[in-house]
């Protein structure tokens, strides 16, 4: 329970600040490089459970379409070595999406799976045991596939076996790459709808075009992006709202682990991604929350002052004595008389 506690804050702070943190809930002193130890050693146990989860039974989510996304990020590493950097991969499946303001969309039955230095079977696999534990796959239809053009990124579903699968290049990364290879000297916006509309076909003379006469550095973007949208022209077309991925990434991994001066240990980079993925969960069962209790507020009963000049309404306390034998008339005059 104490680890988790380390692992539901640090989550979300640094381990310097988790330390101090910790160390006023238990009033011993606990440094930040035992934090991250404990880091380490709950991602670790976190890692082993997701890789070896083996679905035994299909899920009970109906996915008649089925949306899946994935990319990944890279984040520095400390004493590595030749390897400076590690690439973490997140992948999301959802069922739709539900408007809920004006412009903002909730995916529909999320299922969001990361992994840090993985080879793609061992992650192909880890995605197919978790869907098929969740969704009922034998009875999706159409399967919609969106992320970059990396390689590992449209084979991530490859393993789930539905019939219909349809890639769709990210429209976020098709635009990024144009404007930023050709935003200067063409009309990015004009040229980006030729392209879906028309094809690729249709503006590759135009690109080729305005590579010649560009600077040596120009030249070298604008041929990357002539080669990144030629090598997946088939997949740049027109589907359903997709692009999830990319604010989803930024949520779990970037806020936390991409900011400025930050570096990790493999294990630490290993372990951050799934303390940050099931953060809710650890705080949930590591510590106990208890609703605060509202006091009722006493009801104050004014008190009226009583108006001397009129004739009071109230009955008369006599009539309650119990002198029921007694003439009216002679007990109102006794009590004048008195």
């Amino acid at each position: 329970k104490a680890i988790e506690q380390v692992g539901a804050i640090a989550s979300d702070l640094s381990y310097r600040k988790t330390a101090e943190i910790i160390s006023y809930m238990t009033k011993r002193a606990t440094s930040a490089s035992t934090i991250g130890r404990q880091v380490w050693r709950l991602g670790k146990w976190l890692e082993e459970r997701q890789m070896r989860f083996e679905a035994s039974e299909p899920g009970k989510i109906n996915a008649p379409q089925l949306f899946g996304e994935a990319d990944g990020i890279w984040v520095p590493l400390q004493k590595a070595g030749k390897k400076k950097k590690v690439e973490i991969r997140v992948a999301i499946a959802y069922t739709g999406k539900k408007y809920i303001s004006k412009n903002r969309k909730r995916l529909l039955n999320k299922t969001c799976l990361t992994a840090t230095g993985i080879d793609s079977q061992p992650w192909q696999v880890m995605i197919r045991e978790h869907l098929y534990a969740r969704y009922k796959l034998e009875d999706t239809k159409h399967l919609w596939v969106g992320g970059d053009g990396a390689k590992w990124v449209g084979s991530t579903f490859d393993l789930l076996g539905v019939k219909k699968v349809t890639r769709i290049l990210d429209p976020y990364h098709v635009k990024k790459a144009i404007t930023s290879a050709f935003g200067d000297s063409i009309d990015s916006e004009a040229l980006i709808k030729q392209l879906y509309d028309k094809g690729f076909d249709s503006i590759e003379k135009t690109l080729l075009d305005a590579v010649v006469g560009a600077t040596p550095p120009q030249v070298k973007r604008r041929l990357e992006c002539l080669s990144y949208l030629r090598n997946n022209a088939e997949y740049i077309i027109r589907g359903p709202s997709m692009g999830a991925i990319e604010s989803n990434v930024g949520k779990l991994i970037a806020q936390r682990m991409k900011t400025r001066g930050v570096s990790w240990s493999l294990a630490g980079a290993k372990g951050m991604p799934l303390l940050i993925l099931y953060r809710q969960e650890l705080y949930e069962k590591s510590f106990r929350f208890e609703a605060l209790k509202t006091e009722k507020k006493k009801q104050m009963t004014r008190k009226r002052k009583r108006d001397e000049s009129t004739v009071p309404k109230a009955s008369f306390t006599i009539l309650k004595t119990g002198k029921i034998s007694a003439p009216y008339a002679s007990l109102f005059k006794a009590i004048i008389h008195d």
